[in-house]
């Protein structure tokens, strides 16, 4: 009998293939504009924060760069300029966030600027911030990430419980900054998370609706392909993306015992290999690689960004966050939510939905009066949290805020839709123990990378695990 059977995965990686080699010859010219957009996104992260470093180093006086008098530090005088730094991570506000400070300090007459500084995205927040407290240059108020923070940081940061905002959180947003009753942060912004989609792109494939369950997703990747569109775009050079981000929608929102009693205890008394999770977390993610743009590993935050702007890709896994980014690279776009689709279960639909970050405080900053009063003016002046809704995108994090969701855009949107019908789960990651990612990420890209099996992969993972614990 003449001829031959090409098996599904075959005809994935031909489609594939062909795809490639399609865009590579009708995209020169997009090539060229998506250089320029990139070259333009670095422009400006790198001429914002040359602004918020340079924002309040225009007088100084008789003060050093701290804003304390050189004749003597303990002194304060009607001239001194008091500086506080700021360090964060939210790349998609840098301008919102400085301009949000200087609108605050107008009521100081110019005694007191707020410099902003920031690292995220493709930079490392967390170790940027270790190498401030290892040189002694300790922002005055900073951001933590995850409850494990606390471990870290607990010494140096001040109880906030007595604080008029407290009362003004949303119920649940503090649960991550407290510890022995005491209230370390002020939470930044609520933001669900998990598969946002190009519904031009679906309806150009002829699909109507956005999968629920794994096998869904699947005839959707291949109904993509068939249309020529690639299914995915994936940011897995980001360890936040990959061992932060996919890691808790897709394994430990699906374990069968609650999320954060397990990511306390695993690798003490718990472990993946024991989690039918593991399994469905590795096939999810082999998935969106075996569709996905090449060079999955290497493609960094601002690239995957632009790709998906470009419409390169029909799907991305990021949040809410994003919708700034995307406004200023096609504000046009139509774009829908779903859950990390690890199962064919009723449940399986789901987004992580949480804080992302809480503002703390320096105990030994000289301006901690001063820091409050900001603090309670971004949670309970109109005009501030008006700012985090119309021009931060924000979901904010406070009680008695009305506003339309459309403002923040449809990302929100269609994330405000699972919120209501309650199809949400938890920040799990967040109690995982200090240098998960770090640990977690490598084995995760060898796997993308066909460099591991999937029980290796598992494997890996128990034994970053316990290497941490100890």
């Amino acid at each position: 009998m003449l001829g031959f059977y090409v098996t599904e995965l075959d005809k994935i990686k031909n489609q594939k293939r062909a795809m490639i080699h399609k865009l590579e010859r009708s995209t020169k010219k997009e090539n060229e504009n998506m250089k320029k957009i990139k070259k333009l996104i670095v422009m400006v992260l790198c001429l914002c924060t040359v602004i918020s470093m340079c924002a309040c180093s225009g007088e100084k006086n008789s003060t050093n760069e701290n804003g304390s008098s050189q004749d003597d530090k303990s002194k304060s005088t009607s001239d001194e300029v008091k500086t506080i730094k700021i360090f964060q991570f939210k790349v998609d506000t840098i301008n919102q966030m400085q301009d949000l400070a200087d609108r605050f300090c107008e009521q100081y007459d110019g005694n007191v600027k707020i410099e902003v500084e920031t690292v995220g995205g493709s930079g490392d927040y967390v170790t940027t911030l270790k190498t401030k407290f290892a040189s002694e240059e300790v922002p005055d108020m900073f951001c933590a990430t995850k409850y494990c923070d606390l471990e870290i940081f607990e010494e140096y940061i001040i109880d906030l419980a007595s604080e008029p905002w407290i009362e003004n959180c949303i119920d649940g947003t503090l649960t991550d900054i407290t510890k022995d009753g005491k209230i370390y942060g002020q939470p930044m912004v609520i933001e669900p998370y998990g598969f946002i989609y190009n519904k031009d792109l679906f309806e150009q494939a002829g699909i109507q609706s956005s999968p629920t369950t794994y096998s869904e997703l699947e005839e959707t990747c291949k109904k993509l392909m068939d249309a020529g569109i690639m299914p995915f775009v994936n940011g897995y050079k980001e360890g936040w993306v990959l061992g932060q981000h996919f890691l808790n929608g897709a394994l430990l929102s699906k374990v069968d015992m609650d999320g954060i009693e397990f990511a306390n205890r695993v690798g003490i008394s718990e472990t993946f290999a024991d989690q039918k999770a593991s399994k469905e977390m590795a096939k999810l993610l082999k998935l969106t690689v075996d569709y996905g743009l090449p060079n999955s590993i290497a493609e960094d935050y601002n690239t995957s960004i632009a790709d998906f702007a470009a419409g390169r890709a029909a799907i991305i896994s990021q949040g809410v966050w994003i919708q700034p980014s995307l406004d200023q690279l096609n504000p046009d776009m139509n774009l829908g939510m779903f859950g990390y689709l690890t199962n064919n279960k009723d449940d399986v639909d789901v987004l992580p939905t949480g804080v992302s970050g809480y503002w703390v405080v320096n105990k030994d900053s000289k301006y901690i009066k001063e820091i409050k009063d900001f603090l309670t003016y971004m949670a309970t002046n109109e005009e501030a949290v008006k700012s985090l809704v119309e021009n931060f995108k924000f979901m904010p994090p406070f009680k008695g805020v009305e506003y339309d969701v459309a403002e923040l855009g449809n990302i929100s949107v269609a994330a405000d839709e699972y919120i209501k019908a309650g199809k949400t789960t938890q920040y799990y990651w967040t109690r995982l123990p200090e240098g998960f990612i770090a640990e977690y990420t490598p084995s995760l890209q060898a796997f993308c990378a066909d460099q591991i099996t999937e029980d290796e992969l598992i494997n890996k993972l128990d034994e970053s695990t316990k290497s941490i614990r100890k």
